[in-house]
């Protein structure tokens, strides 16, 4: 099934798929366009014992992206084989993906403004 298969007779789940793939994309062009001017290494670990733990090399940031991508595609995935389920429980599958970007970006914004 196409993705356009499922958005037209899904229409609801048009919406927050847009939104998510709108913040990879997003994340991945800030990621792109600050890399090289970010320093070696990032504050990435606040929750380790010893604070010499908590930096670590700038190329760590790439999670954030792919982190983002793998969400959106696997909840695209999932969608497309819950299908027979209801439309509330889709819409709210769909509404959890954009807030776990949400949450992705902000703790991506958080460790950008760290380092700026």
């Amino acid at each position: 099934m196409k993705p356009r298969a499922l958005f037209s007779r899904h229409s609801y789940l048009k919406t927050p798929f847009l939104i998510s793939l709108l913040f990879t994309v997003t994340l991945c062009l800030v990621l792109l366009i600050l890399y090289f001017s970010l320093q070696l290494e990032v504050p990435l670990f606040y929750s380790l014992a010893q604070p010499q733990d908590y930096l670590a090399p700038k190329q760590w940031l790439i999670l954030f992206p792919l982190f983002s991508a793998g969400i959106t595609l696997g909840h695209f995935v999932l969608l497309r084989s819950i299908q027979n389920y209801g439309k509330v429980i889709q819409t709210l599958f769909a509404w959890t993906s954009v807030s776990l970007h949400i949450m992705l970006i902000v703790a991506f914004a958080r460790i950008i403004y760290i380092i700026l």
